[in-house]
């Protein structure tokens, strides 16, 4: 009977165990097993000249680069791990500068700021206090860029144009993609360091930049505009698909003929895709299945777009060279 007893211990044991080591590889799964991008089409980089040069830092980061001077959006460099992630978060300035001073691009005449989520507004404060110019957004980007001791924000107002660098920058009213965490507004006892949590959305911004005869439409997240934008006509957009791939077909739809077929571009680059808790010391590689599915969204965008309109992966570390922006005088 006592070895009965026994054995039993022994398999219940090793039932744990194996129970225990199975979610472990479960769990190791879920955060490991990505998408490939290796079969999509990407932006080829460093070919002949363009009047405006344009650099991409993974999520919806940009910096557009005309006569030695760059216009940012978002400017999110500090990309803390998810151990840091659990930690008040502060801006990295290591990593800041060496993203920009690695692209060549020493000032900065705004940085534009999609939304006030962490993965957006983090670093806007501290890039513009190094490199110069103003935080542009909306009136809870700027509290957070206030919280950090730096006061030179402007509030946009949709469709009122606003000039930064030479370019003509049009924002538009835009939603967060469906499903959306740390929604509301940002608290006004905002202080830094701060919890992701305390990063709030706040309000929306997209954004039209036309620079010389050159349009760019920047969507730094996946949700539906809220104002007809077939008057800002634009060559290239650049399109987040963060949690597109979750949502259903007539929502796809909608967001493309929305954004895409009103502006008119031929060109889109998929942004908000890449794993943001990587630093950009590493390559970009998409989140992991149990957080997103950017093939599904690139799949339906990629039936969407038929054979007028291009779709490449935009890529990093070195300018993008986009035939349509060669075409266009700086």
């Amino acid at each position: 009977m006592a070895i009965c007893f026994a054995r039993k211990g022994i398999i219940g044991w090793a039932a744990a165990l194996g129970g225990t080591v199975i979610l472990a590889l479960a769990l190791s799964a879920a955060i490991t097993l990505r998408p490939s991008i290796h079969s999509y089409d990407r932006a080829s980089t460093g070919k002949g000249a363009q009047p405006l040069s344009i650099h991409y830092f993974g999520t919806s980061t940009l910096a557009l680069v005309r006569d030695g001077e760059a216009l940012v959006i978002d400017g999110f460099f500090s990309r803390p791990s998810l151990v840091k992630l659990a930690q008040p978060l502060r801006p990295d300035t290591g990593r800041i500068e060496g993203a920009l001073d690695g692209a060549g691009i020493q000032k900065v005449s705004a940085v534009l700021v999609g939304h006030s989520h962490y993965d957006h507004a983090l670093d806007a404060a501290s890039v513009a206090r190094t490199y110069g110019g103003e935080v542009w957004g909306t009136y809870a980007t700027a509290r957070i860029a206030a919280a950090e001791g730096f006061q030179h924000s402007r509030v946009l107002m949709p469709s009122v144009p606003e000039i930064a660098g030479g370019a003509v920058v049009t924002p538009f009213s835009l939603r967060h993609s469906p499903g959306g965490r740390a929604m509301g507004d940002v608290a006004r006892a905002f202080t830094v360091p701060a919890r992701v949590g305390d990063y709030r959305f706040g309000r929306g911004l997209g954004f039209h930049i036309h620079s010389g005869d050159c349009r760019i439409m920047v969507v730094p997240s996946a949700g539906l505009p809220e104002q007809d934008l077939s008057g800002l006509r634009s060559d290239v957009v650049f399109l987040a698909i963060g949690q597109l791939g979750l949502q259903d077909t007539d929502y796809i739809r909608r967001y493309w003929d929305s954004v895409v077929v009103a502006s008119g571009a031929k060109w889109v680059l998929p942004t908000h895709w890449d794993d943001f808790t990587r630093s950009l010391d590493r390559s970009l590689v998409p989140l992991p299945y149990a957080v997103d599915r950017i093939d599904k969204a690139i799949a339906a965008l990629s039936m969407l777009a038929g054979d007028g309109i291009e779709i490449v992966m935009p890529v990093s570390g070195a300018a993008m060279d986009l035939p349509p922006l060669r075409q266009c005088s700086g």
